[in-house]
């Protein structure tokens, strides 16, 4: 939104007239863009208060109006003639409460407040932040920023092999395919290609309401190129008992959820894919950029027997950041798996509000897959027993 714009949808309400959703949302973001731009709104809505209180002081000829001075430095109150100067600092604190006292009170009733929440109780009992040492791309030799992903120049070796932070796994991430994973520790200073989508800003999601996802540590990067296939067991005692049959987890009557952040370098499909995957190739599920998939949109799909079956995709692009939630119902015969994409944080999401409801092949699980052939990142993996387990929020 351009500033002029912007002044334009606050002159406008300030006479009255009642903005959209969609403008007002707009103008909130850009707001709460740069310090600089809600201290242009302020001065807009304090001009606008004041000459109206002048206006009407004028009409009603009273001699106790307050007259009021914007300068640029503090004026004590003058002595002696029963005025009172008014000046404000415009680095000061008090300035600081005056633009969210004068445009919270402007705008509060449409979308510029972020709700005060603190957060619920989560719980997940596998969490994994990537929390490691970023990968040395300068010391490996990758070009600074090239035209676009170069062919053959990824590491084979190393990657996550051997870490093991984290909680609920039973042993280190294991690498087992051609090339490798690796930690993307700065993705704005690491792009590898110039339309690299990633370079813009880390992996995190805010909802629709101001509330952001608790986040930690660096994020997981697949190859560029066929392929990298990362995995770890699961500490299958680290998850309650109702969720467990035997050695793995899934059993009949439980539910299971998942969630995660994703973003691929870009939008494009043609058998282009980066997943993450529980259970296994001959029974599971996966969600990512399928395979099987030839507009590279976000998708979601079963696994039977080394093919992506039941799929469905999102209208959002895999270039795009997303966070995903999915609950896993396990039932006898096959799995019902309900998806969401970027759902609020305050509330369980319903059925309604879903991307999809797809059923899978009944399986069960004891580890996760992350596998790519096309440069992608992922990161905040949590498997828990509710949605608030799997989305914890930043108290604010």
């Amino acid at each position: 939104m351009e500033s002029h714009e912007a002044m334009n949808l606050v002159d406008a309400h300030l006479d009255g007239e009642v903005l959209t959703e969609a403008q007002a949302s707009a103008l909130s973001d850009w707001i709460k863009e740069d310090p600089q731009q809600a201290d242009d709104v302020f001065r807009r809505i304090f001009l606008h208060t004041y000459l109206r209180r002048r206006v009407q002081s004028l009409e009603l000829e009273s001699t106790e109006s307050v007259p009021l001075e914007i300068g640029s430095e503090y004026q004590e109150q003058q002595p002696g003639d029963g005025s009172i100067w008014v000046r404000f600092g415009w680095r000061s604190i008090g300035f600081t409460i005056a633009i969210v006292a004068a445009v919270g009170l402007i705008l509060g009733g449409l979308s510029f407040w972020q709700r005060t929440s603190t957060a619920k109780a989560s719980h997940p009992f596998i969490y994994e932040s990537f929390d490691y040492p970023g990968f040395d791309y300068e010391g490996f030799g990758f070009p600074a920023v090239p035209d676009f992903i170069p062919d053959e120049v990824w590491p084979t070796e190393g990657g996550l092999s051997g870490l093991k932070k984290g909680t609920g796994f039973s042993g280190p991430w294991k690498e087992e395919g051609n090339l490798v994973s690796v930690i993307e520790a700065d993705p704005m200073s690491h792009p590898l290609g110039k339309v690299d989508l990633r370079q813009f800003a880390r992996l995190g999601y805010i909802d629709s309401q101001g509330l952001a996802l608790k986040t930690l540590g660096n994020q997981l990067r697949t190859s560029a190129g066929d392929g990298s296939h990362a995995s770890r067991k699961l500490d299958i005692s680290a998850a309650p008992e109702n969720l467990r049959d035997g050695d793995q987890l899934g059993a009949d009557g439980s539910k299971i959820w998942l969630s995660f952040l994703a973003q691929s370098y870009d939008g494009a499909g043609e058998h282009r894919y980066a997943v993450l995957e529980l259970g296994s190739e001959s029974a599971g599920v996966r969600f990512g950029k399928l395979n099987s998939n030839p507009n590279g949109n976000w998708g979601v799909a079963g696994m039977l027997n080394g093919q992506e079956v039941n799929t469905r995709v999102a209208q959002k692009s895999s270039g795009e950041s997303v966070f995903v939630v999915i609950c896993l119902e396990f039932r006898p015969g096959m799995e019902l798996a309900t998806v969401w994409l970027d759902p609020d944080l305050d509330e369980t999401p319903t059925d309604q509000t879903a991307m999809c409801q797809i059923q899978v092949p009944d399986f069960r699980f004891d580890s996760l897959s992350i596998k790519g052939r096309y440069s992608t990142d992922f990161d905040e993996i949590r498997l828990g027993q509710s949605f608030f387990d799997v989305a914890p929020t930043v108290d604010m």
